[in-house]
């Protein structure tokens, strides 16, 4: 079993949080740093979900940068401390 790590990062503006994966189209929202976190686990989750049952979760994450995933591929989301990036617009 081999295993991918996404990096997820968490955005930071005016007191709101956006928790991402670089690549894909995910985002986690929340009022701290841990919820924003939390909802992405939740997206993330449900992403890979919804992308196994139509059979395209190794196609979409290819497209994403993250090759080589298959079955028996183990994905692992975390997350980077890069002491709260601050962007422009969330």
């Amino acid at each position: 079993m081999s295993t991918i790590s996404l990096p997820g990062r968490v955005l930071t503006r005016d007191g709101s949080y956006e928790a991402v994966v670089e690549n894909l189209d995910l985002a986690g929202i929340g009022t701290s740093v841990e919820a924003a976190q939390n909802d992405l686990v939740e997206q993330f989750i449900n992403w890979i979900q919804q992308c196994e049952g139509m059979g395209v979760l190794e196609e979409k994450l290819a497209d994403a940068g993250f090759e080589g995933v298959d079955e028996r591929t183990e994905l692992v989301l975390e997350f980077v401390d890069e002491d709260n990036l601050h962007i422009g617009n969330l």
